[in-house]
């Protein structure tokens, strides 16, 4: 049977994760709130990068296809500002002592935060509808509710899966189908370990099983550049090399 849950689960983790990069470009009433040049673009990113621990390399990882992200599709509105003056970026990682960036100008203002959590959580709840379309009533309100308490539990889609929110999919699960499938209590099992800073592999999981619930046909009910990148195989976590034998 298909089931909403995993996509609900999905969209939580992902948009958390997501979500902790301060980004350099915003959308506010329609409009792209963004440097007004490349060289601008990249010394914000350098800026970002600094508050980010080196030594975290999965969370590095993420940061840095997040910033290619907005490279990308700065260009592709601006392809006239494809060059960059001789001067080069600020350094890009910063010394695992560093002092975290001071917030840039174009971080989101809180009249501007609150509208993108609006959009997030209205798009949650479409693609919470739409996914469940083909349910019975009964099921199709389940599923509403489900929706509904995990986003409030979520604070907002502030915080990652936790273990109360487990446990209501779970029961949710339970409900519907009769149990809960090992790949399903293996992922949610990960993602209330991590929180918001997954590991490398719980980001494989959050990967495969988005592209698993794309084929099907759900609705992941998140941004659309996270979702570009969540089924991307090219930006996964790349499995780390075993280190050489000492002589």
């Amino acid at each position: 049977m298909r089931t909403t849950a995993a996509a609900l689960a999905l969209a939580l983790a992902s948009t958390a994760a997501w979500a902790e990069f301060p980004a350099c470009v915003r959308k506010a009433k329609g409009k792209f709130v963004e440097p007004p040049t490349l060289r601008k673009l990249l010394d914000c990113q350098a800026k970002a990068r600094a508050g980010i621990d080196p030594r975290d390399e999965a969370r590095w990882d993420r940061l840095e296809d997040f910033q290619k992200g907005e490279v990308r599709e700065y260009l592709a509105r601006h392809p006239d500002r494809a060059s960059v003056d001789p001067d080069p970026p600020e350094p890009p990682r910063a010394k695992a002592n560093a002092t975290p960036a001071e917030p840039d100008t174009v971080q989101e203002t809180g009249n501007e935060a609150a509208a993108k959590v609006r959009e997030q959580k209205k798009r949650s709840q479409d693609a919470a509808r739409s996914n469940a379309s083909g349910l019975s009533e009964e099921e199709q309100e389940s599923a509403a509710a489900l929706q509904q308490k995990l986003w409030e539990m979520s604070k907002n889609g502030a915080s990652a899966v936790t273990p109360d929110m487990a446990h209501e999919i779970v029961r949710h699960l339970q409900q519907q189908q009769g149990g809960v499938s090992a790949d399903m209590k293996d992922l949610l099992d990960s993602l209330q370990r991590d929180g918001a800073n997954l590991s490398d592999g719980s980001m494989l999981k959050v990967k495969k099983a988005s592209r698993d619930a794309k084929k099907s046909g759900l609705d992941l009910g998140v941004d659309p550049n996270l979702e570009k990148w969540l089924l991307d195989p090219d930006t996964d976590p790349k499995a780390k090399q075993p280190q050489p034998a000492g002589d």
